[in-house]
């Protein structure tokens, strides 16, 4: 052996660096593929400042935004800020879940485009982009049906 180190110091060291690969190994083995590109969990935004907050199956409203047609939404009690605008979120895939959306019908008439009259739970398929960054919504039972893309925030 080399001067000073001992047959007893090269098992120790054996020992250590055995130890290191078994946790390594350890934290690549038990990967639950909750990363941020494969969750759906996290805040998701609209430009107008819409924001709902994905927990589970469940995402609630954070902010309402600007949409007039939202805002009448929740002046006349169809929706509030801690209301569900998504549920029944299922995993279905890698970067895929199934689930259903709050809809939103309003009268688009003259004098007053922005009324709300109904507001619908609708089946949807939700989509995140490989890298997290996007939430896409497709919502076939809409009319015309309807792809949005909500912003990680």
């Amino acid at each position: 052996m080399f001067k000073g180190f001992s047959m007893k110091n090269a098992l120790k060291l054996f020992g250590f660096i055995a130890f290191i690969a078994v946790i390594g190994f350890s934290m690549i083995a038990c990967d639950d593929g909750s990363s941020t590109s494969s969750s759906i969990n996290g805040v998701w935004g609209l430009s107008d400042g819409y924001k709902i907050t994905v927990s589970g199956s469940t995402g609630v409203i954070s902010d309402l935004g600007s949409w007039p047609v939202r805002l009448d939404a929740s002046n006349r009690g169809y929706i509030r800020i801690g209301g569900e605008a998504f549920r029944k979120l299922t995993k279905t895939g890698n970067l895929t879940w199934s689930g259903e959306i709050l809809t939103f019908s309003y009268n688009t008439s003259s004098p007053n485009p922005i009324t709300c009259t109904n507001t619908t739970w609708r089946n949807c398929t939700f989509t995140v982009s490989a890298d997290g960054k996007t939430l896409e919504t497709y919502t076939p039972g809409a009319t015309p049906a309807t792809y949005v893309t909500y912003t990680r925030r």
